[in-house]
């Protein structure tokens, strides 16, 4: 989607220096991540879910972290969105370009 849409992100993926937390997808131009994204297949998240956005965001405040899953309904946990996964999809496309 990123080469499709011409964006200049890039993907990555972050993990503490000791490798305790991580986060699946970052999105980021040049350096600075802009989008950070952690995959759930399940309803109900919980904070050890966000355990990774939690601490990314400790790094990089600015960042818009998501979190998302099959839930059924957006709502927002400690600063990180929560998203059913067809939003979250729109939303990047439209972010996108």
């Amino acid at each position: 989607m990123i080469s499709y849409k011409h964006s200049e992100m890039t993907l990555h993926y972050w993990r503490t220096h000791r490798g305790e937390h991580e986060v699946d997808l970052i999105l980021a131009k040049g350096k600075t991540p802009v989008f950070a994204i952690e995959i759930k297949s399940k309803r109900k998240i919980s904070k050890s879910d966000m355990r990774g956005l939690l601490e990314l965001k400790k790094e990089y405040p600015s960042v818009k972290a998501f979190c998302v899953c099959e839930t059924s309904a957006p709502y927002e946990f400690e600063g990180i969105d929560v998203l059913p996964w067809r939003e979250f999809l729109e939303f990047i496309d439209r972010a996108l370009t």
